[in-house]
């Protein structure tokens, strides 16, 4: 998948977790389209990685 080569995945990988919490925020899209579920997802998801 897409997140094999990522930037996500290598701020993961380099526990470089304030990049890692922007990258995140831009995976908001399924299918074309940006659902708020996912926007909704991503912020709480976002915060748990700066508290890593």
């Amino acid at each position: 998948g897409r997140y094999r080569n990522s930037t996500l995945r290598k701020c993961v990988d380099a526990e470089d977790w304030m990049n890692a919490s922007h990258e995140i925020r831009k995976w908001v899209f399924a299918g074309g389209k940006k659902l708020n579920g996912l926007v909704l997802r991503r912020e709480i998801e976002a915060e748990l990685l700066l508290k890593s």
